[in-house]
Parts: C-alpha cells; structure tokens; sequence
C-alpha cells in the first residue's frame, strides 16, 4: 500500500515501484531538497510546485502579459522621446530587462518555449543594474557614466 507523510500542509502519498518484475515492492529512491526529502515519482516537481489551478494561471498571466506590454510600450516611447532627457536610456534598459524578468520567470503552464526563455534569462542578468543606474540619472543631477 501507500503511506503518506506530511509535507507542509500537503499530504504527498508515497508511491511504491516494483523490482524486476517479481512482484517485490521497493520504496522509490528519496531525493533531498532544500525542504525535506521528496520521492522523485510524486507530483512536485521542485520545492514548491503546486498543481496549478486554471484560474490562478488566468489572472497570473492577465497580470504579467499586461506588465509586459506596459513596459515594452514605456521602452518604445522612450526611444522615440529620448533626445535631452539624461535617463532615458537608463529607462529603456530597465524596461527592456524587466519584460525579460517577467517572461522568464513564467508559471510551469505559460512557460516560453526554450529558444526564447534562455534569452530571456540572460537579458534580465542586468536588470539590478540598469534599475540603479536609472535611478542615479533621476536623482542626481551631475550623474554622467564615465570610464
């Protein structure tokens, strides 16, 4: 049978797998995470990976496809304004590496194919840093990025 152990506040059954067919019945191999052993033929497939509900995925993805094109629609019009405004290719960076921090970190259901989630991953790398710079250009008036 299955015994199941508490994992949180779920309840993950433990599943057993047989062993050459013989009709001995082995426990699946335990693998070790950062938050308690887990059995690698159970449901979660990382610490904290739900089943998602379909409504839940619904209003994630209204949220963050909206973000996205409010910040690709803010880059845009900051390359078309851009000309005596000192932050703006700050702003553009950071809007451009957000959109990629929110395409990147996509839920399990609404994941990007891998041609365009691996880029994504690497253009939000900077994201901390043109966020800083944007905000220096803003607040300091004598912000030049020199060599």
């Amino acid at each position: 049978g299955a015994r199941s152990r508490p994992y949180g506040r779920r309840v993950i059954q433990r599943r057993f797998v047989p062993v050459n067919g013989r009709g001995r019945r082995l426990p699946s191999r335990p693998v070790f995470g950062s938050f308690g052993p887990r059995f690698i033929d159970d449901e979660l497939r990382g610490p904290l990976a739900p089943a998602y509900s379909q409504g839940m995925v619904a209003i994630d993805a209204l949220f963050r496809f909206s973000g996205v094109g409010l910040l690709a629609l803010l880059a845009v019009l900051t390359w078309r304004d851009h000309r005596r405004w000192v932050s703006a290719p700050y702003l553009m960076l950071s809007c451009i590496s957000v959109t990629a921090l929110h395409l990147g970190y996509t839920l399990d259901p609404l994941r990007l194919p891998m041609a365009v989630h691996i880029p994504a991953r690497f253009i939000d790398l900077p994201n901390l840093v043109f966020v800083w710079l944007f905000a220096l250009s803003l607040f300091d008036d004598r912000f030049r990025l020199q060599p």
